[in-house]
């Protein structure tokens, strides 16, 4: 593995790339960590590292029953988990839990590996057949790790996305060449973690110190959590 540290000035031209930095997995480091304070500011870098994208389609409805497709992204490094419990349909100042997903069980928990996408369908009883006008005003939220509630943007049936590429572990490192980018202060940990923790499925990114065609890009504050500078 070939380490390379630029000033964050020469790397700009390529900032466009590093919206994809080490989303080759969730890294943590919880073998290090023994005490309390420290399990917590883990539990804190790792919601950090989950960046959640909820979008969801056109609502159709069914007596009492609405239903939405709806899409999460997790362009994060760090996994997360889906739950039924964390989806809320708001109308007109009112609030609703999901009822029923398709293929689930009323209360299920999906695992979302970072750069995953979960997909399906959510319904909410409503109670009642809404007018036109409640229908545009339907907003849905979905409860993130760091507890904020992220709301879903609108995507036009049009503008869906008819299919989807996964790039897994296995592909990559099938790969001739691999290039790793990281940058900025909030890549810092999981850069650590790649690169100096231990090698473990906590961190899948970490094996690629391993390898001989691996090279790591990061500029100064990527890698201001590392001893050997």
């Amino acid at each position: 593995m070939e380490i390379v540290k630029k000033h964050k000035n020469v790397l700009k031209f390529s900032l466009f790339l590093l919206t994809a930095s080490l989303a080759l997995t969730g890294c943590s480091n919880k073998a290090t960590m023994p005490s309390a304070q420290q399990k917590q500011q883990n539990r804190q870098n790792q919601q950090q590292n989950v960046q959640l994208g909820v979008y969801m389609g056109d609502v159709a409805q069914d007596q009492n029953m609405l239903t939405i497709p709806v899409i999460i992204n997790n362009t994060g490094t760090n996994k997360t988990v889906i739950s039924s419990q964390n989806f809320t349909l708001k109308i007109d100042g009112h609030k609703f839990k999901s009822l029923q997903v398709p293929g689930e069980t009323s209360d299920f928990h999906d695992d979302l590996a970072s750069n995953g996408c979960w997909q399906n369908t959510v319904s909410f009883y409503v109670g009642t057949k809404l007018s036109n006008k409640l229908l545009q005003s339907v907003e849905l939220t979905y409860l993130g790790d760091n507890g904020k509630q992220i709301k879903a943007e609108y995507i036009k049936s049009e503008e869906a996305p008819k299919q989807m590429i996964t790039l897994g572990f296995k592909e990559i490192l099938e790969a001739k060449q691999i290039l790793l980018l990281a940058s900025g202060k909030h890549k810092a940990q999981a850069v650590k973690d790649t690169l100096e923790g231990p090698i473990t499925e906590d961190c899948p990114a970490s094996v690629l110190r391993n390898l001989s065609n691996v090279t790591v890009i990061i500029d100064e504050e990527a890698a201001s959590l590392l001893n050997n500078k």
